[in-house]
């Protein structure tokens, strides 16, 4: 496959879309078989080079959390709970993709990412993500817990990193997020939501993101449920040139998730990398 091709579509899971995040390791397992029927279905087969990735949910960062409140940072103590939970969810969501026909391979980050806490940096080797797609088959990595360096303790590396990771190899490649809500909205002065955004550009989002930042001041924290995080990690990826479209779109709602995968207009936010 050709790395510059512009057919390759990052489709980033939410861990709030998977799991119950108020119920600790309770899958969503009605709207994971959804989503692998409607990948089987619509998407597979259809041309686009598809790399998927999810988020820790209610199993990852539940025990991450209680790690660090028992040690105050992540520790190898934890590690072993941390890693095992993510691959409990993994395997749900791999079992219900591969029911449905949807040729996915499992790649735990774990084994190709190292922590440098010195430079406060993730070291990935992404060539087996490249030998499982050139194969015709479909990543499937998810965010976790990966080993230091030295004297490091463990890090988390996250899902939203790794998709803006493999974008800035592959170039031109398009990010989709699935979310609970139809896309990002216009905060209002209040900090309450307003209308759906459906087309920014960098410039766009760039304003966006101070308006959410001072909304995030001014009550005292993120009331976007990270989609601050997500947006800067967009940006970067646009304005890098490592993604065309930067889309952000209910998991829930399949027409517009159609949509967003191949690019066409729906209900749902896209950033453009408008030149």
């Amino acid at each position: 496959m050709d790395l510059t091709s512009d057919n390759l579509v990052i489709l980033k899971l939410g861990g709030s879309f998977l799991t119950f995040k108020d119920k600790p390791f309770k899958a969503r397992r009605r709207a994971i078989r959804s989503l692998a029927l409607f990948l089987a279905r619509r998407v597979i087969g259809s041309g686009v080079n598809l790399v998927l990735i999810h988020g820790g949910g209610s199993f990852g960062h539940y025990e991450a959390l209680m790690d660090i409140r028992k040690h105050g940072h992540l520790s190898y103590e934890g590690y072993p709970r941390i890693a095992s939970s993510m691959i409990t969810l993994n395997q749900i969501v791999l079992q219900e993709l591969v029911k449905a026909g949807v040729p996915a391979v499992s790649l735990p980050p774990r084994a190709f990412c190292i922590y440098d806490c010195e430079s406060n940096s993730h070291a990935c080797s992404y060539d087996m993500v490249r030998a499982v797609i050139e194969k015709g088959l479909i990543p499937l990595i998810f965010g976790d817990v990966i080993v230091g360096k030295g004297t490091c303790n463990p890090s988390i590396i996250s899902g939203d990193d790794i998709a803006v990771n493999i974008a800035s190899i592959y170039r031109n490649a398009r990010i989709v997020f699935t979310m609970d809500v139809e896309g990002i909205y216009m905060p209002t002065r209040e900090g309450g939501l307003g209308s759906l955004i459906k087309e920014m550009d960098a410039r766009e989002a760039h304003n966006l993101l101070m308006e959410l930042e001072r909304v995030g001041r001014l009550r005292g924290y993120d009331v976007t449920g990270g989609i601050i995080s997500k947006l800067r990690k967009s940006l970067l990826c646009i304005e890098k040139g490592f993604c065309s479209e930067v889309a952000f779109v209910s998991g829930e709602k399949k027409d517009s998730l159609y949509k967003a995968i191949f690019g066409f207009p729906g209900e749902y936010t896209v950033i453009k990398n408008k030149v």
